[in-house]
């Protein structure tokens, strides 16, 4: 018969070991994967088109254009929490010596509990928008900062003891999950958002040497001719009258395309979207070409 000082004596493990077959099975399904791949690459389209003054939602963006564009902001991120991990282990396992020599210290608890709430109540800040320390995924890093030194310093207070505390153990693991999960999704998407912004300045600053495209359209397409130079055709067996130079074609999605002149600059510039049809064709050409162009 198990007493109840054997009781106390049980491994935490049991519940760790326990937790983590719950959320493998909570985690695992392709569904939840592909559901925050696809958050992740709305994120950065909506910054990356944001900055166009384009809102997807009508550039009839597909699943599959998302998915894809979630790879784009997901490398940094999955790669530093991964480099981080593999290093702090190493540093477990090749120098314990000195993290005992730390853990020894006096002034210990009192450092990491003034650390601890100054990086939580900075993160709590950053979940109403006004964080003392700003900038890409700061916020929700110092929130998954904060809790886990606070965690580290009420362990290292109160050991476990009674089962009442290891259930208490068992609901703080479950906590600290949460916030941590949450705290990663936040910086990741604060990060995707930035990629985004960043790929649509590059995009701006290449705009004189990206491939330009030749636009032909049987109708006018009102597009004023200070942004984009316009030339009326004047033969009667032309099948398409007007023709735009000097356009670059941002994306082809849906049953549109979407321009932007090469002078296009975000304090007066305009995105011009041309549904495709057979009264549009496009001449596409690689910066520099010498091409003769198409007559309308």
């Amino acid at each position: 018969m198990t007493t109840a000082a054997g009781e106390d004596e049980q491994p935490e493990t049991l519940d760790v070991s326990r937790l983590t077959r719950i959320l493998a099975q909570v985690v695992a399904p392709v569904t939840v994967l592909t559901g925050l791949l696809f958050f992740f690459g709305w994120s950065r389209a909506t910054a990356m088109f944001g900055y166009f003054g384009l809102n997807p939602t009508v550039l009839g963006l597909s699943t599959t254009d998302y998915l894809l564009g979630a790879q784009d902001g997901l490398f940094v991120p999955v790669a530093f929490v991964a480099l981080v991990a593999l290093v702090g282990s190493w540093c477990a396992l090749v120098v314990p010596g000195p993290f005992r020599w730390l853990l020894t210290r006096r002034w210990l608890p009192t450092a990491a509990i003034v650390t601890g709430v100054l990086l939580l109540t900075n993160g709590l800040l950053g979940l109403f928008g006004s964080p003392a320390l700003d900038g890409v995924a700061v916020a929700p890093l110092c929130l998954i900062g904060g809790v886990l030194v606070l965690v580290f310093v009420v362990r290292g207070r109160a050991p476990r003891r009674t089962r009442a505390q290891r259930r208490a153990r068992a609901v703080e693991l479950v906590a600290v999950f949460v916030v941590v999960a949450l705290g990663l999704f936040w910086a990741t998407a604060d990060y995707s958002a930035a990629v985004g912004r960043e790929r649509a300045r590059q995009i701006v600053d290449g705009l004189g040497t990206s491939p330009s495209a030749v636009l032909f359209s049987a109708q006018s397409l009102g597009i004023p001719p200070e942004s984009v130079p316009v030339t009326t055709c004047t033969a009667t067996d032309s099948a398409y009258r007007y023709r735009y130079d000097g356009l670059f074609l941002l994306l082809e999605a849906g049953d549109q395309y979407v321009f932007l002149p090469v002078t296009w600059t975000r304090d007066s510039g305009s995105a011009f979207l041309v549904p495709r049809t057979d009264a549009v064709r496009l001449d596409v050409r690689p910066d520099g070409s010498t091409a003769a162009r198409g007559s309308c």
